[in-house]
């Protein structure tokens, strides 16, 4: 899958929550409604329908939820949280189930293609909208320090927003691009849920 093919399922997923979203605002309760409904619109894109590895006579899920990222601290891996969901890309290294590993040296062979670092509130103010991206971006730092995902996407859900405090699209949009240039690796979207008055969908911001 090449950046332009991730672009797109992208743009697609979030497009299908705005509808669901727009026909339904309350459709998710919590932020784990947000991450089984991605999981399972995951698994029926095409790239991802077939959702195993095979590999050493074993089969391998690539899509994991809640998994494990970590920071280097010499030579030991420290965790350092975890990803919402997590695609993870084919063993770099044959017949590792041979030997005994702990978990941290597994996700060496197993390491993140694609993380999604998700957020779902209830009607929250843009200034905290902000600082909520300003908290998750610290999930897709990657250098000689933390184990970064290949490719990461940060998707912000403002549920059940009251169409007339519809938050500052303007000051967001800036906030997402800037972050974009520090982090080209990582995609950014942010979507509301209300009755429009205007029974128009709302707007979806993205900075790819």
């Amino acid at each position: 899958m090449n950046v332009k093919q991730l672009k797109m399922i992208l743009k697609n997923i979030s497009k299908q929550l705005r509808d669901d979203l727009f026909s339904n605002p309350y459709l998710f309760i919590t932020e784990a409604d947000f991450q089984a409904w991605l999981y399972n619109q995951l698994h029926f894109i095409y790239e991802f329908k077939t959702p195993f590895y095979d590999y050493l006579n074993e089969q391998i899920s690539k899509i994991h939820l809640e998994y494990p990222r970590f920071r280097k601290e010499g030579k030991a891996l420290k965790k350092q949280g975890r990803y919402d969901i997590a695609i993870i890309r084919k063993p770099k290294k044959d017949s590792i189930f041979d030997k005994q590993y702990r978990n941290e040296m597994l996700l060496d062979y197993f390491p993140s293609y694609l993380a999604f670092e998700l957020k779902a509130k209830w009607n929250i103010t843009t200034k905290k909208v902000l600082k909520k991206f300003s908290d998750d971006i610290t999930a897709f730092k990657k250098n000689t320090r933390y184990l970064g995902s290949d490719y990461g996407v940060l998707f912000h859900l403002n549920l059940a927003k009251p169409y007339e405090k519809r938050c500052e699209y303007t000051r967001i949009q800036k906030s997402m691009n800037r972050y974009k240039k520090k982090y080209p690796h990582v995609y950014f979207i942010y979507l509301e849920s209300y009755h429009s008055e205007d029974n128009q969908p709302p707007k979806i911001l993205y900075a790819f």
